[in-house]
């Protein structure tokens, strides 16, 4: 019985594209969520950078089990993209842009890009709602 006492699972690294700084920035940081929605800005700032701007929001549904737990990539309003959080936990396990490239590959392949007009538009109706929620 003693050879079980010291069972642990051992899991894979991750790397993470928004690396804490100090101790108070990891505890926030250090979430698989936070990483997932950074990347996410990231990318909406890539594409914009580029001249193919998009809207992007993600969604993460986080239940008590990780096996469970789901997220949802809209670009422009539509999804474009959707997985486990099991998965998105395999991305950052190969490398800190993994995710990000993913998400990358979906929103060009499903959404077109935005004029100027409509990508700052989209922008403040999502700062509204996120005001009003």
């Amino acid at each position: 019985m003693n050879e079980y006492i010291n069972l642990r699972a051992e899991s894979k690294p991750l790397h993470f594209p928004d690396e804490p700084s100090g101790f108070v920035s990891a505890m926030a940081k250090r979430s698989l969520a936070h990483q997932m929605r950074f990347s996410v800005e990231v990318l909406e700032e890539k594409l914009k950078n580029q001249g193919e701007p998009r809207v992007l929001q993600i969604k993460i549904d986080e239940s008590s089990c990780e096996c469970q737990s789901s997220w949802s990539l809209y670009a422009n309003g539509s999804l474009v993209a959707h997985g486990s959080v099991a998965f998105a936990r395999q991305c950052f396990e190969q490398g800190k842009w993994e995710f990000r490239d993913l998400c990358e590959a979906a929103v060009i392949a499903s959404s077109e890009a935005l004029s100027n007009d409509e990508f700052r538009l989209l922008c403040a109706s999502r700062a509204i709602a996120a005001v009003a929620v």
